[in-house]
């Protein structure tokens, strides 16, 4: 379909990621969140989970989560039967590498 350009996400959860990246999205009940790489600390040095706004998913609320370092990227998160799984790549540009996953009961964590 047809998309618009609404602009960068903005942050109002008064938590400063400087910018998020290699991300996806996820939904758990009525609320979406954000996992990906923040640069804050070097390129993809730090992976995270962030709530978008629940009135409009269009800005960051809360960070529920930040790992430091963290080298991986293609970020997904998905849950099954109470347990979430953090799946990601490392980082090795054009050339193949293996997934990864941690496990955790809460987005919160702890994670594997």
């Amino acid at each position: 379909g047809e998309y618009d350009w609404i602009g960068r996400i903005p942050n109002t959860s008064g938590y400063s990621p400087t910018e998020i990246n290699d991300m996806s999205v996820f939904t758990v009940g009525s609320n979406a969140y954000i996992v990906g790489n923040n640069d804050k600390n070097g390129f993809n040095r730090s992976a995270g989970i962030w709530r978008l706004d629940p009135d409009d998913f269009l800005s960051i609320d809360t960070r529920i989560f930040e790992q430091t370092p963290t080298p991986h990227e293609a970020h997904d998160i998905v849950e099954r039967d109470g347990v979430y799984y953090w799946f990601a790549s490392g980082i090795f540009g054009w050339y193949s590498t293996s997934t990864a996953y941690r496990t955790a009961t809460s987005l919160a964590g702890p994670w594997s």
